[in-house]
């Protein structure tokens, strides 16, 4: 019987290509585009990645069957894409129905590295959708908002769907459907590893027919000496497995084969929780068993006892189960349900990670029958003995596939002779193959690109433009209502403002040309002694600054405005500007650390800072007064008196218009709650004199007011008597 591996066995420092590729994702911010043939290990080393990168990643995939494979997530469910094409430039009309929470913004700012597997079978305008998403909420300037892109994928295996209709309308745009189409790619200028070494085969001539199938080179001499396989009287042995390239053929292979079997086959059906879509489902919900019936494992056993692709015979059926016999194994295998889990990414605050959580899930018997399966299916397998049935191919690659998944020519049977129209390549990918011998790197520039990586985290430190807009922004809002806000708020968006344009701004533009000159002297920042002085020295600075001079006015601002559009747009400002100088003020403080600047402390720091956070609260508490020594407070922005009578008004004023349904601003408006608190009136002609009170007001609401401010003045001075309430308005 085929014994079937998923996972081929690399060492780790005895493969050039995959060392150079695992270098690339550490120490550089470069795009990669890691390709190879079937075999080649392109699983594993993902796999790996996963376990060890210290960067903060998210790994996707184009659909949900190769998310779940991934461990991953689809690019439209994470980028909230809308399905159909996509035009740069061109707004989709299904993009107005989703939102960005706060989280997933944190998360796509927060991310070192962005993975996409299965590359090949992504369509050109989808991957220029995810760069307009990325560019939104990462860097506008840079291709892909400046994350790293790792994509994985071999372009002679299943190509990128593209319906008439959706082609019709992207050919205007685009050259071809395929990935390397992209705008957004050619720009980025992604470097090129191709991974040469085969695992799965070790048979000399067999490696070279596959190539000539792989790269389009399949001459009648090639066709005739894989024809030699083929036997149409072959009558399938145990442990055979037929590939298809159709469901319904590989339906039918196994329902007959099934029903072949003495006795009424068991039913097993799965169970679904929460979210899990249809489409991803890795599993027929409802499967049918019999003793005897040849199957295959899907999922790799925690305890090892099996992995995904290993053959085997149903010894036993069970009502909870089955007991599955494999060659080389004296007791059969319990199988019972097992567990796939629907991940999506979630921010852990606490960790300041990116962490998967499990949205649904479905349980079902790993198994499925084996007599046939599609050669989509069978990607990822490796097989002793296969029959392939190829003789209705219908896409480029797809034979490839098929025999790629052998291990020798000897284990491979053709039920349908092989022909040059159904061996198919497409040349566009062929011409692509050949333009990337300059994307090809070597050591010497995998050092330059990974200097340059320094060099850019530097100058996007030092670049203050996205601040300096914010800040702008905020004020321009403070200034377009100043008739309608209090005093304190506007004084903190002044000091804001001066902060960011007077100050950090122009002395951040002013470092870039000093930062430039010291790496011409010697362009390894992490190494340049005078630079590293440079940077601790410019860190205390910038880190005292953006503390005082933005992130103190902003805590203390009191943001709960009477207008509730204004209010939601100064709130949602406010918090941009936050954390963006939050996570300006923790790349500063790591160069400020003993060992200077390091490439990789400040992307930790970076990333942590983004995910650690916490949106600005809603109404402080008490405001903190900025440090004295600030250089960028001309105006106090803490200057509310009282501000604990402040937030007493505020609580009466909520009640008050909850129990007479009312919005706020009809009882008093913002402005006139902190006249209240600066006033602190007596008695109601003090009360009446304040803007915002009339004699209807005063008559409606002055006791209760007056009583509150009563109460808080005897906090001040207990041996204060209460003023009693003038009669001479009544």
């Amino acid at each position: 019987m085929n014994e079937i591996s998923t996972t081929p066995s690399i060492p780790p420092d005895d493969n050039p290509e995959l060392s150079l590729a695992r270098a690339y994702i550490l120490s550089t911010g470069r795009h990669l585009f890691l390709t190879g043939r079937a075999g080649t290990g392109k699983t594993t080393f993902l796999r790996s990645l996963r376990e060890t990168c210290p960067k903060r990643m998210v790994v996707t995939a184009p659909t949900g069957i190769a998310a779940i494979n991934a461990g991953g997530v689809t690019l439209h469910s994470f980028f909230q894409l809308p399905l159909g094409p996509h035009l740069p430039g061109v707004e989709h009309e299904g993009t107005r129905r989703f939102r960005m929470s706060r989280a997933k913004i944190d998360m796509i700012r927060g991310m070192d590295l962005l993975v996409i597997d299965e590359i090949s079978m992504v369509r050109a305008d989808v991957l220029d959708a995810v760069d307009d998403v990325l560019r939104r909420y990462r860097d506008p300037r840079r291709p892909f908002g400046g994350v790293q892109l790792l994509m994985i994928g071999d372009l002679r295996q299943l190509p990128p769907i593209a319906q008439d209709a959706e082609w019709e309308v992207l050919k205007t745009a685009y050259e071809t459907p395929y990935f390397f189409s992209s705008r957004a790619l050619s720009l980025a200028r992604p470097r090129y590893i191709e991974l040469l070494r085969v695992y799965r085969q070790q048979e000399g001539r067999f490696l070279d027919l596959l190539n000539e199938i792989r790269d389009g080179r399949a001459t009648p001499a090639v066709l005739d000496e894989l024809n030699r396989r083929w036997n149409p009287s072959h009558v399938p042995a145990d442990g055979e497995i037929t590939l298809c390239t159709h469901n319904i053929q590989a339906d039918r292979i196994n329902t007959d084969r099934l029903a072949a079997l003495p006795g009424p086959a068991r039913a097993f059906r799965a169970s679904v929780d929460g979210d899990f879509p249809e489409s991803a489902y890795p599993l027929e919900p409802l499967l049918h068993f019999k003793a005897g019936a040849q199957v295959m494992f899907v999922k790799n056993d925690p305890n090892h006892r099996f992995h995904n692709g290993k053959l085997g015979r149903v010894a036993a059926v069970r009502a909870d189960g089955l007991d599955v016999e494999c060659p080389g194994e004296d007791e059969p295998i319990r199988v019972s349900p097992m567990r796939w889990d629907n991940c999506k990414y979630a921010v852990d605050a606490d960790a300041g990670r990116i962490v998967e959580t499990v949205e649904g899930s479905f349980t079902q018997l790993p198994l499925r029958l084996a007599w046939a399966i599609t050669i989509h299916k069978s990607q990822g397998l490796t097989f002793d003995r296969a029959i392939l049935d190829a003789g209705r191919a219908f896409a480029p690659g797809q034979v490839y596939v098929a025999l790629s998944r052998c291990r020798t020519l000897e284990g491979l049977v053709l039920r349908t002779p092989l022909t040059a129209s159904a061996v198919q390549t497409d040349p566009r990918v062929t011409d692509f193959h050949r333009r990337l011998a300059d994307a090809i790197p070597t050591a010497e520039t995998l050092r330059a690109d990974a200097l340059d990586q320094q060099r850019t985290l530097l100058e996007n430190l030092f670049d203050f433009a996205r601040l300096d807009a914010l800040a702008l922004r905020l004020a321009n809002l403070l200034g377009e209502n100043a008739s309608a806000l209090p005093g304190p708020l506007l004084a903190a968006g002044d000091a804001i403002r001066h902060a960011a344009d007077r100050e950090l701004e122009p002395v951040a533009r002013r470092f870039l040309p000093q930062l430039a000159a010291y790496l011409r002297d010697n362009p390894d920042a992490e190494a340049n002694a005078p630079l590293l002085d440079r940077l601790r020295k410019a860190a205390g600075w910038f880190t005292n600054l953006l503390q005082t001079g933005i992130l103190s006015p902003l805590s203390s601002a009191d943001w709960d405005v009477d207008n509730k559009a204004l209010r939601k747009q100064l709130r949602e400002t406010a918090d941009r500007l936050d954390s963006e100088a939050r996570t300006k003020t923790a790349c500063f403080r790591s160069l400020a650390a003993p060992e200077g600047f390091r490439a990789a402390a400040l992307l930790e720091a970076r990333a942590a800072a983004i995910l650690h956070r916490d949106a600005l609260p809603p109404t402080p508490s008490r405001p903190h007064a900025p440090s004295p020594s600030s250089p960028s407070s001309p105006i106090d922005p803490a200057a509310i008196e009282h501000p604990d009578l402040v937030e007493q008004l505020r609580q009466w004023r909520r009640r008050t218009c909850e129990e007479k349904h009312l919005p706020a601003y009809i009882v008093f408006s913002q402005k006139t709650l902190y006249a209240l608190a600066s006033a602190m009136p007596a008695d109601l002609a003090s009360l009446q004199r304040i803007p915002g009170f009339g004699p209807r007001k005063t008559a409606q609401y002055g006791e209760a007011i007056l009583s509150l401010i009563s109460s808080y003045r005897s906090t001040l001075d207990p041996s204060t008597p209460a003023p009693a309430p003038s009669p001479t308005l009544f």
